[in-house]
């Protein structure tokens, strides 16, 4: 499965019917500042430990903007994860994988 392929169809999906599915930049330096802040506040949210979550930032061709999004699946399996309402990445206007 190609994440990124995945992850750029599900934006495409959201957009058919929200006309801002999610966070947007114009350049990959902010979209990685960003998707970063929000790796972290996942990582300090879900994990004892306070290890960012992994996370990636892509250019979305169709927009012309870089989005980023942030891995939960590998964050709620770790070993010290604890748990907690898994919409926090959402609300905070990124999509997750």
């Amino acid at each position: 499965m190609n994440t990124i392929d995945t992850l750029i169809a599900r934006v495409e999906a959201s957009r058919a019917t929200n006309s801002n599915p999610c966070k947007n930049y114009k350049t990959q330096a902010n979209a990685e500042k960003a998707t970063c802040a929000v790796a972290k506040m996942a990582g300090r949210y879900f994990d004892r430990a306070g290890i960012e979550a992994e996370y990636v930032v892509v250019f979305n061709a169709a927009w012309g903007r870089w989005i980023g999004a942030v891995n939960l699946n590998e964050l709620v399996n770790r070993k010290t994860s604890v748990g907690r309402y898994i919409g926090v990445v959402a609300q905070a206007g990124f999509f997750s994988y």
